[in-house]
């Protein structure tokens, strides 16, 4: 999910609270994590309210709507627990045309896991908003993207609030444990695989080299009279090249998006696939049977010493039964690259901004 714009106004700056308190290697906070087919979702306390948020690496925000906006929804806040209203307006609009809009507030208190919160915990208490399917989202983008620049209209832009991981006493990992369910800050992230992440973009990003599929082939041989064997086979295809697609790891996006060729490609892969106009997405003419057979996607990488490595996507964390035996396809082209959903199901990522890789510990060819 991408913050395109992303404003906080008022006519008086307040004072924000120091968020300096920093901690010698902090243990890590470790939340959970569930798979909700379009979106992830994470937990924690709120001024003892327990709030489930769509945990979003693509942007910066965190908000919850006000009870006045959403009474029967299930994680929200009401004006008079939500804490200290900074008085400044909070507003964002992402791709897609989804659009909140609020106030900024400061939290009485946060609990995470066991953990309370010792600095300031700044948030948006959503009064409108459009198009949107969560009433809750935490961002945990990186703290320079530009949606937390704090706007007064007599002296322009002037300052920030703290960033999610300066709020949590210096904790500079996350580590995204979907097959485990967990949801981790701080802590040491290793894996199997480093990949730089991509120091020229605004967003967590890495950059992928060629892209391919390896298609598996099941055949029944019979042996004598009363056995047979079943045969496996598997074949490599390589779809594209191409040393300049970056991709950013976004949890809060639900597909998988590539350039349209690449997409195709892989698609034409599954078979019985074919695109659905009034769905918008790719469909399956009939649900899976035997995930062993799906195609594995495989991207190549360069690893922190330079290396060529491979990261293999399981074809069946693209499968998504949107109904009682009706599957989609989690995959769309795009103008860019996103590793959404899919990319998290295949394998545990890490975040780590202290030396600026991806850690990943899943599949690799």
């Amino acid at each position: 999910m991408y913050a395109f714009s992303f404003i906080l106004t008022a006519f008086s700056l307040p004072v924000l609270l120091n968020a300096s308190f920093i901690h010698k290697n902090p243990k890590a906070i470790s939340l959970p994590l569930s798979d909700e087919q379009f979106y992830l979702s994470t937990s924690f306390y709120i001024d003892n309210e327990e709030i489930t948020f769509l945990l979003d690496s693509g942007s910066n925000d965190t908000w919850v709507f006000n009870s006045d906006l959403c009474s029967t929804c299930s994680s929200i806040l009401s004006t008079q627990t939500a804490g200290q209203n900074t008085s400044y307006l909070f507003e964002t609009t992402y791709f897609g045309g989804q659009s909140v809009k609020g106030n900024l507030f400061i939290a009485d208190k946060v609990q995470l896991s066991k953990t309370i919160l010792s600095n300031s915990f700044y948030y948006g208490l959503i009064d409108s908003s459009q198009n949107y399917v969560t009433s809750a989202l935490l961002g945990i983008a990186k703290p320079e993207m530009q949606s937390q620049l704090l706007y007064n209209y007599e002296n322009g832009y002037n300052g920030t609030y703290p960033s999610l991981l300066d709020q949590i006493d210096g904790r500079n990992n996350y580590v995204v444990d979907l097959p485990n369910g967990k949801f981790s800050i701080g802590g040491c992230p290793k894996g199997y695989l480093s990949v730089p992440l991509n120091s020229s973009s605004d967003y967590y990003s890495i950059d992928i080299g060629e892209v391919g599929v390896i298609v598996t082939t099941q055949t029944t041989k019979k042996i004598n009279k009363k056995k047979t064997t079943t045969i496996t086979t598997q074949k490599y295809n390589k779809i594209e090249e191409d040393e300049n697609l970056s991709v950013i790891l976004d949890t809060g996006a639900s597909v998988l998006q590539l350039p349209t060729n690449i997409t195709s490609s892989i698609v034409e892969k599954f078979n019985g696939s074919y695109w659905d106009d009034s769905q918008q997405s790719y469909m399956l003419q009939e649900c899976p049977s035997n995930n062993n057979t799906l195609p594995v996607i495989v991207f190549a990488v360069s690893d922190k010493y330079g290396r060529t490595k491979n990261i293999k996507l399981r074809g069946q964390d693209l499968v998504v039964e949107v109904d009682s035996n009706v599957c989609a396809l989690a995959i769309a082209p795009s103008d860019f690259g996103v590793m959404g959903i899919p990319f998290f199901r295949s394998g545990t990522v890490a975040i780590d901004l202290d030396n600026q890789v991806m850690n990943w510990n899943g599949l690799v060819r």
